[in-house]
């Protein structure tokens, strides 16, 4: 009879493989699922969680394979295993290969084809025998049906070792390296990794799949996932890179530098790979930061300069292009306070330029008309009367009936009248004329240096270039005007201009009324 082989399963060999399996999917989803925080700020935990699912889904099917009676269920799961065991070989390549090289951003994707086409394989192994062939035969103890391989199974097998191996050289090579701050958590990633692949090698090649070597291959996979995890959990770069993680290059757009306690550069950003680069750094290995910084002229800022948000500063710039850097330092403590290293944020001057032209944009300005906002009129009053040496003219204008407007026509209608108005005013004043909104319908025009005389001039320009549509017969739109002007010496003598010209606009507003009226 087909089905389950439970029985006494949890009595029998059997059943001790079944458990050291179950032990590690239920650890691989585990991890998994601690890493998923992480990831957002990390490639390297991004990487290592696809490796460890791999491993879980092996041991899935592993353990479909070992219970399961009915052949062909049985021969979907072995294909399975040699699916996910060729995705675990390629993701543990690409998480040694970030581990060892934590600042280059090069991505080595294509490197998944060997393996996707093995997954295809496997899972249509009933229409070829190009990976695998089966007969349906059952053996007593364990599930197992006899397998004929064909060519690409060798091709996956070479694959599967010989990336695997790469993986482990560049750990090695790391190892190696005089700068590698890490090197309790390089040995310990070998150390686990070298025990899951010597024994898969000997449990594919070597073995007979007896009980004993069905669950040592088991305690491999656990030994391994569970070393490698804590490795990179107490790695104080891994740790750098996670407490800096907001920095990442798609949240925070500029070059960051990470370095240990001794000044080694251990990471750095995508926004700074392209500067290390034209300064003839390898993004394939640490270097003193101090070693890349001579590459500039460094100035210290005077004491007497604040540090902005707490964080030490110097300038750096850049002779062969005079590109100016402002650089922050801060130092990065774990959760006891010791300090285990610090990043660099190297700030563009001229980056910082266009963020001040864009606050200006859209904090000072009306973004309706582009006019200066109330706020920005505040400023700028306290500025002139610091600084005001001659006389000035103030323009106040008043939109005519645009409440009728937004009532009968619409409040988009009304905003079209307002942009007509606006451009009018700034096609018609000077270049060193400010033009302020001030409220919803009205206003203010600050003429620097202007005398009374020239003031009509502009004021008269104004009517000239007014061009509006005539929205209903028994109601005009338009402009109305006043102006004043006078030297201001202290806000009592602005704010009396600032009536004197309301005043001037509010009669030349009765004056249109009583206009339309007799017409």
């Amino acid at each position: 009879m087909q089905g389950f082989q439970l029985g006494n399963l949890f009595f029998s060999e059997m059943g001790i493989n079944v458990f050291i399996r179950l032990l590690c999917v239920i650890t691989s989803f585990i991890i998994f699922l601690k890493s998923e925080r992480h990831k957002r700020y990390n490639q390297v935990y991004e990487i290592f969680q696809v490796f460890v699912l791999c491993i879980g889904f092996w041991d899935v099917f592993y353990i479909g394979y070992m219970i399961i009676n009915d052949p062909k269920i049985v021969t979907l799961c072995n294909s399975m295993i040699y699916a996910n065991n060729s995705f675990a070989a390629t993701y543990w390549f690409l998480f040694t290969f970030a581990f060892t090289f934590p600042a280059s951003k090069k991505r080595i994707k294509h490197i998944l084809v060997v393996p996707a086409l093995t997954a295809f394989f496997s899972m249509t192994y009933m229409f070829h025998g190009f990976m695998l062939s089966y007969d349906y035969v059952l053996t007593d103890e364990i599930t197992r049906v006899p397998e004929h391989h064909g060519p690409w199974f060798f091709v996956h097998l070479v694959y599967s070792y010989s990336i695997v191996v790469a993986g482990i050289i560049i750990l090695f090579i790391k190892l190696r390296k005089k700068t590698t701050p890490n090197k309790k958590t390089v040995f310990t990633i070998i150390l686990g990794s070298s025990f899951l692949i010597l024994w898969n090698f000997i449990f594919t090649v070597l073995t007979d799949y007896t009980s004993l070597s069905v669950a040592l291959s088991g305690c491999a996979h656990l030994f391994c996932i569970i070393t490698i995890y804590m490795g990179i959990c107490f790695d104080n770069v891994e740790r750098m890179i996670l407490l800096t993680g907001k920095y990442r290059e798609d949240l925070f757009p500029i070059p960051i530098f990470i370095t240990d306690n001794h000044g080694i550069v251990v990471y750095f950003n995508s926004a700074a790979e392209g500067i290390v680069k034209k300064k003839s750094f390898s993004p394939y290995g640490e270097f003193l930061f101090e070693d890349f910084l001579a590459n500039y002229t460094k100035t210290e800022l005077p004491k007497n300069v604040p540090a902005i948000g707490n964080h030490a500063g110097f300038m750096l710039e850049d002779s062969s292009n005079h590109m100016v850097w402002y650089v922050q330092e801060q130092s990065i403590h774990n959760k006891l306070s010791i300090k285990m290293g610090a990043f660099y944020t190297f700030n563009n001057i001229s980056y910082i330029n266009r963020i001040m032209a864009l606050l200006e944009k859209y904090a000072f300005r009306d973004m309706l008309t582009g006019a200066y906002n109330r706020h920005f009129f505040e400023m700028k009053k306290d500025t002139i009367l610091e600084t005001s040496q001659s006389v000035i003219t103030l323009v106040m204008c008043d939109i005519d009936n645009l409440k009728k407007v937004n009532d009968i026509y619409g409040h988009a209608e009304g905003d079209n009248y307002i942009k007509s108005c606006s451009k009018t005013l700034f096609s018609s004043v000077r270049k060193k004329d400010l033009i302020f909104r001030i409220g919803g319908d009205e206003f203010l025009i600050m003429l620097p240096d202007t005398e009374e005389n020239a003031s009509k001039v502009i004021i008269n320009r104004i009517y000239e270039n007014l061009e509006l549509p005539k929205y209903d017969k028994s109601f005009g739109t338009g402009l109305s005007i006043g102006s004043a002007t006078s030297q201001v010496n202290n806000s009592r003598d602005f704010i009396a201009l600032m009536d004197q010209a309301d005043k001037a606009m509010y009669r030349n507003k009765q004056e249109h009324k009583a206009l339309r009226q007799s017409s």
